[in-house]
C-alpha cells in the first residue's frame, strides 16, 4: 500500500480496481462494503458514498475515510516514500 502526503499530514490510500476490491474494503473498516462488481459503498460523515474503479480511497492518521475522482486526488495528495 501506498503513503500519500495532503497538506501536513500522512494518508494511507489506494487507487480501487478490479483487483483490489478486497483490499480497499478493508482499508476503509467497517460500513464499506462491495456493491456490484465495480463499486464499494460506505457511510462517512455526509452520508453514503460510491466509490467507483479508479477512484481513490484514503485514511488520514485521524481515521477518517474519504474518497476522491483521480484528478481531484493527484489536486490534493503527493505520494511519499516510507523514508519520508
Amino acid at each position: 500500500m501506498k503513503k500519500y502526503r495532503k497538506r501536513s499530514y500522512l494518508a494511507t490510500g489506494m487507487q480501487l480496481s478490479l483487483e483490489n476490491q478486497a483490499e480497499v474494503v478493508e482499508l476503509m473498516g467497517e460500513g464499506a462494503s462491495p456493491y456490484g462488481v465495480n463499486c464499494i459503498m460506505f457511510r462517512d460523515d455526509i452520508g453514503i458514498q460510491t466509490v467507483h474503479i479508479g477512484d481513490f480511497v484514503v485514511r488520514g492518521e485521524n481515521g477518517v475515510v474519504k474518497s476522491y475522482a483521480p484528478a481531484s486526488f493527484h489536486a490534493k495528495y503527493e505520494e511519499v516514500n516510507e523514508s519520508d
